[in-house]
């Protein structure tokens, strides 16, 4: 008895894994960051994962790093996902690739090279607080195969 009990608890917190890229700006005066940074996750069913800090390092130009994350929600299909800060230590990444064990995810350039940054202030890091970062449209198809 005790070990069905042990075996379907296990069971229930099964860990999905997620992954998130991220290409730190080639440009020295303006990637470095050792801000701490936060991510979630949102599907097409409105579902969000707040994965918390992921940062645990400090990022230098042209870095690429790996963020290995999990939940015990498995998203699906992703949709968008946030980088936020409360740092004013500024980032400037130019381009960040999300996915999971269940879906291979999408990346999104910094085309703007918009930095994230707690100070907003025009003649300070004028920069954002927030980045959404959304998957390109669904087809029709693929709107109807999700019962959407």
């Amino acid at each position: 008895m005790k070990l069905l009990l042990f075996i379907a608890l296990v069971a229930a917190t099964e860990a999905f894994n997620y992954t998130l890229v991220v290409h730190t700006h080639p440009d020295a005066e303006h990637a470095r960051s050792k801000g701490k940074f936060y991510l979630s996750a949102i599907n097409y069913h409105g579902d969000l994962v707040d994965f918390g800090r992921f940062t645990d390092s400090p990022r230098e130009a042209g870095d690429t790093t790996i963020y290995n994350l999990s939940s015990e929600v498995d998203l699906g299909r992703i949709g968008c996902f946030t980088i936020r800060t409360k740092s004013k230590d500024k980032w400037l990444f130019g381009k960040a690739c999300i996915s999971s064990e269940t879906d291979a995810g999408f990346c999104y350039e910094n085309g703007d090279d918009m930095f994230i940054s707690r100070d907003t202030a025009v003649d300070g890091d004028n920069g954002v607080l927030a980045m959404l970062m959304c998957a390109p449209p669904l087809t029709k198809a693929e709107v109807k195969e999700m019962g959407l």
